[in-house]
């Protein structure tokens, strides 16, 4: 039986202006095609109203409404962006481990510092090169988070040498839906388990700002996120589809 659309049950919005806005079904309620091309065509008018670059649209392979989604997307010129994993984390046993590094906050080393951590951090990623610039990423993540987001940006470093860059944060919209706007290791600190270090103290991050369960993902392609994944013992939930349409060029 079909439901009416409800925003505040039925999806999550965030809110990343000037440069996106994403929506996530929650994947609860089955919805007529009808119902899916009204949403979609709602947010291009208010994605456009705001004069947005980018409108996305994160959907599980799972939904009761994927197929309907598909057939919307390729109507309105969305793009296939990405396929990921995504994986769950009950934090209640999470425990403070002892890493060979340690965390700088962004205030602590600069920001130019830490743009420039972030950035090498992404080189070579396995994952789906990003859209944005590094200015556009770091300030669509002080649009989502809000004040005090600085204390979330964190850098690790190994005495003076850096070693990768963490974004934990909790979910804008939950209460303790702990999340990584991003996690990575510079190229030369790679195939040091330092990913797995890293975001085992990720995860203890979270747990201390509140966050009693994490959510997590990373492109399918993406084996090496995915080994950390399974090394802290994450529970993979299954796979999203992440399309995008350009609103307007930047």
């Amino acid at each position: 039986m079909n439901q009416l659309v409800n925003m505040e049950r039925d999806f999550k919005v965030l809110v990343g202006e000037p440069h996106y806005i994403t929506i996530e079904e929650n994947n609860t309620v089955s919805f007529t095609k009808e119902q899916v091309t009204e949403v979609v065509q709602d947010w291009i008018k208010k994605a456009s109203d705001k004069g947005v670059l980018h409108l996305h649209f994160v959907i599980s392979s799972k939904s009761p409404n994927y197929t309907h989604y598909q057939e919307v997307f390729q109507c309105l010129q969305f793009q296939h962006q990405k396929s990921c994993v995504m994986v769950l984390k009950d934090l209640s046993d999470v425990t403070d481990v002892e890493v060979p590094f340690t965390l700088k906050t962004i205030d602590e080393v600069g920001e130019d510092i830490f743009k420039t951590i972030w950035l090498e951090s992404m080189q070579f990623s396995l994952n789906t090169k990003e859209t944005l610039s590094i200015d556009q990423l770091l300030y669509a993540f002080q649009t989502e988070i809000g004040d005090r987001w600085n204390e979330h940006c964190l850098v690790a470093f190994q005495g003076k040498d850096p070693v990768g860059v963490i974004l934990p944060h909790i979910e804008p919209g939950t209460v303790e839906e702990g999340r990584l706007f991003y996690l990575g290791i510079v190229p030369n600190m790679r195939d040091k388990r330092y990913g797995t270090k890293l975001h085992e103290k990720a995860l203890y991050v979270l747990k201390e700002i509140g966050a009693s369960y994490y959510v997590g993902s990373t492109d399918e392609m993406n084996d090496a996120m995915k080994r950390v994944f399974s090394n802290n013992n994450c529970i993979q939930l299954g796979k999203i589809e992440k399309y995008t349409r350009v609103i307007r060029k930047g």
